[in-house]
């Protein structure tokens, strides 16, 4: 039964997101990169995968981008997707992220067992935003 409110409690979470995800101008690039992001995870690493969103997107945009749940319509894809999974992990019964540091740090000092734990609840979360990203934003031939 617990694994059904976990579960639940991941859609729930990734509806928001995907819902603001297809909000911002950028939507369409928003869905291909949650699309693409669970196997950057498996071929890299979470690590790997939070740093090159956090890269792509720049310091600048992820630090103005406050709230993921309700983005600017001019928001960075990338910076959604960072500021998303970083929100997400800090809810997480799974990991104990601090709101005061950097989500990268955090996940470099982690040990090996919780961040392979932490890291399949960002995959299992991740399949639930690109089913909603999916289903919310057109694609670009559909359109």
């Amino acid at each position: 039964m617990q694994i059904d409110k976990v579960e639940a409690g991941r859609a729930e979470i990734a509806f928001r997101f995907a819902k603001a995800g297809a909000n911002i101008a950028k939507r369409k690039d928003y869905r291909s990169h949650v699309r693409k992001f669970p196997s950057m995870v498996l071929t890299n690493g979470l690590t790997q995968a939070v740093v090159f969103a956090y890269s792509k997107a720049g310091k600048e945009k992820v630090e103005n981008l406050k709230n993921p749940a309700s983005p600017p319509n001019s928001a960075d894809p990338w910076a959604l997707v960072y500021r998303q999974m970083e929100q997400y992990l800090r809810g997480s019964p799974f990991a104990l992220i601090d709101a005061n540091k950097l989500l990268v740090d955090q996940l470099v000092e982690m040990e090996s067992p919780e961040y392979r734990m932490v890291e399949q609840d960002v995959l299992a979360f991740c399949n639930w935003l690109r089913r909603f990203a999916e289903a919310l934003i057109e694609a670009e031939d559909e359109s």
